[in-house]
């Protein structure tokens, strides 16, 4: 054998066992990477989880189901209905005094005309829009109930706290 042969031989030794030490240590990080990925995959469905589970309740709506009696004196002008002189939220206060009769006082009229979303005038509108013969009859509709009173029934309100306390 020649001189650079056997000096080479030694080099490819050092070559291969570089070799080895260098794919064990590949096959490390390829495993802490897909350990790393796996933790984050992980962490990211526990945060879709508890943000479906807490969001979830935003996408359901507290109606409060109201007979009405769409009052021709309330929503005719010159015999006419005519949307926008129409005054649906009276309209809708009416039924819910029917629904709540003993309540008299101006201050708990007020109180009670709060339990309904101001939104409510319109679902009644675009009902009546859609038909307008419904003019002087009573119909029951679902009327959307006031943010407050959906945050209430949803549990976001504390019910124990004292009603000063309480929004």
């Amino acid at each position: 054998m020649s001189a650079t042969s056997q000096q080479s031989r030694p080099t490819a030794l050092r070559v291969q066992a570089g070799l080895a030490r260098r794919r064990l240590k590949e096959s490390v990080f390829r495993l802490c990477g897909v350990a790393a990925t796996g933790v984050g995959v992980v962490f990211l469905g526990f945060f879709f989880i508890s943000l479906i589970g807490q969001g979830a309740p935003a996408f359901q709506q507290t109606n409060i189901r109201l007979d009405v009696h769409l009052d021709p004196g309330q929503l005719l002008t010159d015999g006419r209905y005519e949307s926008s002189s129409a005054n649906f939220d009276a309209v809708i206060r009416d039924g819910l005094r029917k629904l709540f009769p003993d309540v008299t006082s101006r201050q708990d009229q007020r109180a009670l005309n709060r339990l309904i979303s101001i939104g409510a005038a319109f679902d009644l509108q675009r009902l009546v829009d859609a038909d307008p013969s419904l003019v002087g009859q009573t119909v029951t509709v679902e009327v959307p109930a006031a943010s407050n009173l959906d945050l209430l029934i949803e549990g976001r309100i504390d019910r124990d706290l004292p009603e000063s306390q309480r929004p």
